[in-house]
């Protein structure tokens, strides 16, 4: 389905979040409220920095 473009994955850094996108562990926070905002397009990715 993904070849024949029946489907089209959606991956919401959270750019449109307030505060911009999504970044370390105060992200998860603001990630999830932002899904609860009903703003999110796809899954909500929160970045991670390897050494966190």
């Amino acid at each position: 389905m993904l070849q024949d473009g029946t489907i089209s994955p959606k991956v919401d850094f959270g750019l449109n979040a307030v505060g911009g996108d999504l970044k370390g562990l105060d992200g998860c926070v603001r990630g999830v409220e932002y899904l609860y905002t009903g703003k999110s397009v796809g899954k909500v990715v929160v970045k991670l920095d390897e050494y966190a």
